[in-house]
Formats: structure tokens, C-alpha cells, sequence
């Protein structure tokens, strides 16, 4: 098919977005707003079936606002007892207004390198010791495991989904005093 633009730019709102049915219905926590597609309709995604998102283009196509939704949908859509994130902006600009959220692992927003890298090692730590903990409880992720008896009955704590958000992911590799590997998957 030929995609042919629009002659009016639409103006699409995060308002829009998260009031959508669409949006409202999802039941993940994880659910963020992504836009509208040419007919019109919500798009939304679910952060669990994209475990790993990069977010790249030129200077002024809109990156800072794409991770912005990101970070607001999740805000509108998950209380902080479910969903912990984790900011990371070496320059020191983008997430300077999230400091503080209840919903933030680390109380204030890491901007030095030496301390993304410290993070980004403790989160795979966590993730390995997560992982530990599921397989003992004999469940696959998190929505099962905080379903299980243990959790309901109060015995042990509910598991929150960690969501890591890095801005200016090659600066924060150029500028780490040590090698840093980023592993997926």
C-alpha cells in the first residue's frame, strides 16, 4: 500500500490516550499509550510483551516524547505497590521532573554514570535472585507469582514489575569509567 500524509497535522493528547477505553481496559499495569493509527483508532502496548524498547531517531522526531507517555501512562495506570521505576539521565534534563514519585525505586534520578552502572549491576542481581524466588514458587513471572497463596494470605510481600527508562543510552556507555555490557534478553 502507499501511505499518503495527512494535509492537517492531528494533534493527538496523552489525555485522549489514557481516557480511551482501549487504554482503561488493559489489564496490565505495563500498558502505555503509543498514539493513534491513520483510522483513528488508540494504540497501546504492553511493556511485558516488550521487555526491552529502544527508542531512537533524529534530534526533534520525537524521542522525549514517546518516553515521556511512557513514563506518565505508567504513572495513570500503575499504583507504586506494582510497578518501581528506575530513571537514568546522564544529562541531567529529561526526568528532572519525576524526582520525588512514589513510584521511583531510587528517590532521586541518576544522573552520574558510575552510579547507572552500579544500578543497571544491582538490577541484574535482583533479577537473577527474582528468578530464584519464582522457580522456587514454581510460577513463569510476576502476575502469577503475586496471585499465589503466599502473597494473598500476606506471608510474603507482592512483587513489583522494575521498569529501567535510560536517556541517552550511548552517552551513558561513552561516559562509564569501566567497560559496561549491556546484556538482552
Amino acid at each position: 500500500g502507499i501511505e499518503i500524509p495527512n494535509k492537517e497535522i492531528a494533534t493527538i493528547s496523552l489525555k485522549d490516550i489514557i481516557g480511551s477505553r482501549k487504554f482503561m481496559e488493559a489489564r496490565s499495569p505495563l500498558t502505555f499509550a503509543i498514539g493513534k493509527d491513520i483510522s483513528g483508532d488508540v494504540i497501546c502496548a504492553d511493556m511485558q510483551k516488550l521487555t526491552h524498547l529502544l527508542i531512537a531517531g533524529t534530534t526533534g522526531s520525537g524521542k522525549s516524547v514517546c518516553l515521556n507517555s511512557i513514563i506518565m501512562s505508567m504513572l495513570y495506570k500503575a499504583s507504586p505497590e506494582d510497578v518501581k521505576i528506575i530513571l537514568i539521565d546522564p544529562k541531567s534534563v529529561e526526568f528532572a521532573i519525576y524526582e520525588g514519585l512514589p513510584h521511583l525505586l531510587m528517590p532521586k534520578i541518576i544522573d552520574d554514570p558510575k552510579i547507572a552502572v552500579q544500578a543497571l549491576g544491582w538490577l541484574t542481581e535482583e533479577m537473577e535472585q527474582r528468578n530464584k524466588i519464582m522457580a522456587t514458587a514454581r510460577v513463569r513471572n510476576i502476575d502469577e507469582y503475586n496471585t499465589t497463596q503466599d502473597v494473598l494470605d500476606g506471608k510474603v510481600r507482592k512483587m513489583p514489575f522494575i521498569v529501567v527508562i535510560v536517556d541517552e543510552l550511548a552517552q551513558l556507555v561513552q561516559t562509564s569509567s569501566r567497560p559496561c555490557i549491556v546484556r538482552f534478553g
